[in-house]
């Protein structure tokens, strides 16, 4: 069913409403949590390498895929973008992931670029011979539920004293866990981006429903922050959009955000796209 044929879905409002989708969320994310425990299934995308190789599979899995619509690409791909923009800081550059657990993507990179990288997971599906390899290049796989207070307990203490230099959001089915609610969604970006460095690189990836909230806000952060350089495109696929944005030198250290009479207008209009009801 296409977004013309169906009604437009209010966004929670009220402190009953926005409770109701908070505890759905949690529930899908325990029911997640124990499926992935008992099932080591993985999806395609779950530890996807961060280039595109000919021929290859990672066509349509890779992280390289889903962003090359932002960013201008060449034939040493998203890792030979990210390497040229952080240059300078060769050898003590940190990433992290939020919704895999970024172990392939990782060893993309050329060998002494990374100072150390971590992906965030529900579960930790590897086997001891996959974390063996992490250690040896210095990466982690934190397991846990990005909206708990633990999970951010664990990545400040991974992080320690360093900041992100490159942050990766791509959650696919994921984002289904979520609570439909662009003020929490809202503020677990706030929480990531405060983690990032001068210089830092957003990629971020998020459902078409919430492009009535994304849209305008990037429009905002291009009209009254240029230097953010940030961009939205849909991605190549029929339920997600693709985000970047760069935490210039002098940037706030908040993230500009949509005044909340505008979240509050567009929550009442809602959106036809039903992105949470279409993946039931």
């Amino acid at each position: 069913m296409n977004s013309g044929e169906r009604p437009s879905t209010p966004f929670p409002q009220r402190g009953r409403e926005r409770r109701e989708a908070l505890d759905e969320s949690k529930k899908r994310i325990l029911d997640l949590t124990e499926k992935e425990r008992t099932d080591a299934t993985t999806y395609d995308t779950y530890d996807a390498p961060m280039n595109t190789k000919d021929g290859g599979s990672e066509k349509m899995t890779s992280f390289e895929a889903t962003f090359t619509r932002l960013i201008p690409l060449e034939k040493d791909g998203l890792t030979g973008f990210i390497e040229r923009r952080l240059e300078s800081k060769r050898g003590g550059v940190v990433v992290l992931e939020v919704g895999g657990p970024a172990s392939q993507a990782m060893r993309d990179f050329s060998p002494g670029f990374l100072k150390k990288s971590a992906g965030i997971t529900l579960v930790d599906q590897r086997d001891d011979k996959q974390r063996d390899t992490d250690v040896a290049h210095n990466h982690t796989v934190i397991a846990g539920d990005i909206l708990s207070k633990d999970t951010d307990g664990k990545v400040e203490k991974w992080l320690g004293e360093d900041r992100v230099d490159v942050m990766i959001q791509r959650m696919y089915a994921g984002w289904q866990s979520m609570p439909r609610d662009p003020n929490i969604i809202a503020g677990e970006l706030q929480k990531y981006y405060v983690l990032l460095g001068e210089g830092g690189l957003f990629l971020g990836q998020v459902p078409h429903e919430l492009s009535v909230f994304v849209r305008p806000w990037v429009n905002m952060l291009q009209r009254e922050y240029p230097d953010y350089q940030a961009k939205f495109e849909p991605e190549d696929h029929p339920y997600y959009d693709v985000i970047f944005l760069t935490r210039y030198k002098g940037a706030p250290k908040n993230l500009p955000m949509l005044d909340s009479a505008t979240v509050k207008e567009v929550s009442a209009q809602g959106s036809t796209v039903g992105y949470w009801e279409i993946q039931e």
